[in-house]
């Protein structure tokens, strides 16, 4: 419960607008979230009217973030008023090692606020940490830039992340004379990867990545 007792300390602290209920499996934060950003020459201020759940088993179980008053009028957003503030992917790679919620507060919410208010004041959307596309798209393109690979390039992409999930046998997924230089070349990646668990793996895979020709 370290990191739940730190995250509540830290959230007393920074948003003092913020009201922290506890749940038998999660603690709410809610209220004004008073969030400053700048990237380059554009600096950020918001106070949005926010709901942020943190389950127990953070960083395991992502966050969810709620527009209380369903204010932000963005197309990276969920029918539930949950905001989209990346793909799955991205959020566990960065938060691995989190052991507070800042962590996915500077990584991830003052990001989106910062690409959510650009938006809004010039109609332009800037790519700070890549504008991800939503559903199978957006997870294709998180492991694109995660293995250096091109998003057209999806055989491979395809691949490597079978390779990850253990959906296939390594050595019948790859051609002989080619499998030397894959584990040479993302062997370290695919470790990486396997840290978000075999099980999270072989979901996103079969949601996500699954198709006719592996």
């Amino acid at each position: 419960m370290a990191i739940i007792d730190e995250s509540i300390d830290f959230i007393h602290q920074t948003f003092p607008e913020v009201s922290i209920y506890q749940e038998a499996s999660s603690v709410i934060f809610e209220g004004r979230f008073i969030l400053r950003g700048r990237y380059k020459d554009f600096i950020m201020e918001a106070a949005p009217r926010l709901k942020l759940v943190m389950d127990h088993n953070y960083p395991h179980v992502l966050p969810k973030v709620f527009d209380v008053d369903d204010a932000v009028k963005y197309d990276h957003k969920f029918q539930d008023n949950s905001l989209c503030l990346a793909t799955p992917i991205d959020i566990r790679l960065r938060l691995l090692s989190s052991k507070n919620i800042s962590d996915y507060i500077d990584d991830f919410l003052i990001p989106y606020f910062i690409s959510y208010k650009y938006w809004e004041q010039s109609g332009k959307k800037i790519d700070i940490y890549g504008d991800r596309s939503h559903g199978k798209k957006g997870i294709i393109e998180s492991l694109a830039d995660f293995f250096n690979l091109d998003c057209n390039d999806e055989i491979t992409i395809r691949l490597l992340f079978s390779w990850a999930a253990k959906v296939n046998k390594f050595k019948k997924l790859i051609p002989k004379e080619k499998q030397y230089g894959f584990i040479q070349k993302y062997s370290n990646q695919i470790s990486k990867l396997r840290k978000l668990g075999m099980m999270e793996l072989k979901r996103y895979y079969k949601c996500f990545i699954k198709v006719s020709t592996l």
